[in-house]
């Protein structure tokens, strides 16, 4: 590897949507410790932005100087282009990625969604391919993709174990915390139970048997923030979303954050941002989280409806030994998962492409 590098990073426009940690900046920010450059861009801005004469330096952060750039205008930008912009083409344009690369002087592309002009233009701008898995896409259009890349990160043993069958190259890079982001704020403790996050439909097969179950004997102790919790408004708490540089006065207020996983082999990010906020955490049962954290030492996990409610109203009525937890939670999680322990992991694979 020579020693300046530049790295792209692509991702799409939503997932730097206000409510979401931009989780590439994180990363890349981190990154710079090791000398490494980076650049940034959307699919959006590569195809029909350009093309249309429209372009943008300021979004959500000022990535130069790594400073959160919270006006109006960076949160009202995203809300607007999925309000217009939705039905939008995704599709690459080949003429404005080779343009970047070539104008930005790019070494490598660290993407997570796959594009058949991704692949052409790696290929005659001679430009490495780096992917990140994410939630684990096992699709064949993905590990089409995934083959034409120099290596793939995958958040999950199990995603490490489906790649390496398939002869990808590839290594596990689980999610982290943005330790700058994610701290201690408060230590109030005015919020019994919190879950932040959407209902989505692949959250509804756990949420009856373990969050449905505690809301229906806790009732308005409960507080849901997300999209798509107005149909519980009758028997719990319900807020709007939270953008994502609140969520830490969130969970900072909260005595008991609760987790709910969308896929099992995964930690989700909730995970590492509660404990980040040093904040007693309260999960479903899987086995990959059991891996990172001790049961009842780090975090406390729940295996079925009965359990999540005699733990729910055990630790909250015990607050000593909730914050005990909490703090043996906190240590695990910045010593061994934020971005800058991830940085590392990714440095040492990439400079040995």
């Amino acid at each position: 590897m020579k020693d300046f590098l530049k790295i792209l990073f692509i991702q799409d426009f939503p997932s730097m949507h206000a409510y979401s940690i931009p989780i590439f900046f994180s990363l890349a920010r981190e990154l710079k410790a090791f000398g490494v450059d980076v650049a940034f861009s959307d699919y959006r801005r590569l195809a029909w932005l350009n093309n249309n004469g429209i372009s943008f330096s300021k979004v959500y952060l000022d990535y130069r100087n790594s400073k959160i750039n919270l006006n109006t205008t960076s949160i009202l930008t995203p809300l607007l282009y999925n309000k217009f912009f939705i039905n939008t083409t995704y599709k690459l344009e080949e003429k404005n990625l080779e343009k970047f690369i070539l104008r930005n002087k790019i070494d490598m592309i660290f993407t997570h969604k796959y594009f058949e002009s991704i692949i052409r233009t790696i290929k005659k701008c001679k430009v490495k391919l780096i992917l990140f898995s994410g939630d684990e896409d096992f699709s064949k259009v993905w590990f089409d993709f995934a083959r034409e890349s120099d290596l793939v990160f995958c958040a999950s043993e199990y995603g490490f174990k489906i790649h390496k069958e398939k002869g990808i190259r590839s290594e596990i890079l689980r999610f982290a915390v943005d330790d700058k982001i994610f701290k201690p704020l408060s230590k109030k403790g005015i919020l019994d139970f919190v879950f932040i996050g959407r209902n989505l439909y692949d959250r509804e097969n756990k949420f009856p048997k373990m969050i449905l179950p505690l809301i229906k004997e806790c009732g308005k102790k409960v507080h849901l923030f997300g999209f798509g919790w107005e149909k519980f408004k009758d028997i719990c708490s319900i807020h709007e979303p939270v953008f994502w540089y609140l969520q830490p006065l969130i969970y900072s207020y909260a005595k008991i954050s609760l987790n709910v996983h969308r896929f099992s082999y995964v930690v989700n990010y909730r995970t590492f941002e509660t404990l980040a906020c040093k904040t007693f955490l309260l999960s479903d049962y899987t086995n990959e989280l059991e891996r990172l954290f001790e049961n009842k030492r780090d975090i406390v996990m729940a295996n079925d409806e009965k359990e999540i409610i005699e733990l729910a109203q055990y630790y909250l009525d015990n607050k000593e030994e909730r914050e005990k937890i909490a703090a043996k939670g906190y240590e695990k999680a910045i010593n061994n998962h934020t971005f800058k322990q991830r940085a590392k992991q990714v440095y040492d694979a990439i400079r040995l492409l």
